[in-house]
């Protein structure tokens, strides 16, 4: 048992469900025990770095190695954490199914002074910043950053962790500009502005995103415009005034 284990311990079965998990993983996630027993390491995975994830699954990590990726996984409350996960075969009997021991180290707040250095403030003299802007971005590190860059430079800002929750009316959605993550866990933001440009047919977009298959990403965007993170401050604040002037 790893309940009393005082670090993120999870066991994880061929399937992908979690066999056990210790107390401070559960914690760290917002989880009862019996409640993320239940769940897989997909259920709790954010959906960008389920690729990330592929060589922590059987089929691809070799038993006699410890693999290492760092992803993130989702808080109860819907925000996103990243973890550094080690991952290595558990011992087993011949002939039993193979499992996984997965060791997590919660690395948020280094991921915070990394996206911190790739986005300096660094406005261009010649921008002069003016409007309301809408950061949704499921991630609470880069949703903070970005607005801080945002309003630093000028802009109001309206922060949304969620695309349900401007669709519902909750948060006032009443801007110049709408910057979106593009993978989230309830509605991705394509999804959204195909809904949302239904009912404001003028409203405006912009989409970040951490995911690096371009291909996959002009598909699924369709020309729109897209910032790749982590990005410098100076390119946000170019894309943002150029995308508010032209509307």
């Amino acid at each position: 048992m790893l309940a009393s284990s005082g670090i993120g311990l999870v066991v994880v079965s061929p399937a992908g469900c979690l066999v056990d998990a210790s107390d401070c993983f559960c914690n760290r996630l917002g989880y009862a025990r019996d409640e993320i027993l239940r769940m897989t390491m997909g259920d709790l995975s954010h959906p960008e770095d389920l690729v990330a994830s592929a060589p922590l699954f059987p089929q691809r990590a070799a038993r006699d190695r410890v693999t290492v990726v760092e992803k993130r996984y989702i808080h109860s409350n819907g925000s996103a954490l990243w973890f550094r996960v080690h991952c290595e075969a558990a011992p087993s009997q011949p002939g039993s199914a193979q499992h996984w021991i997965l060791m997590v180290e919660d690395i948020t707040r280094d991921k915070l002074h990394e996206i911190e250095r790739a986005i300096p403030v660094e406005a261009a003299a010649a921008i002069k910043p003016s409007g309301r802007v809408l950061v949704l971005e499921d991630d609470e590190t880069v949703r903070t950053l970005t607005s801080s860059v945002l309003k630093g430079a000028g802009y109001t800002v309206v922060e949304a962790s969620n695309a349900l929750a401007i669709l519902d009316g909750s948060i006032d959605a009443n801007v110049d500009l709408i910057l979106s993550d593009v993978m989230m866990p309830d509605m991705s933001g394509p999804e959204f502005s195909e809904i949302w440009l239904k009912q404001h047919p003028q409203a405006r977009f912009i989409f970040m995103s951490g995911f690096f298959d371009r291909q996959t990403l002009d598909h699924t965007l369709r020309g729109r415009v897209l910032i790749q993170k982590p990005f410098r401050a100076s390119e946000l604040l170019l894309q943002v005034s150029l995308a508010i002037a032209q509307g």
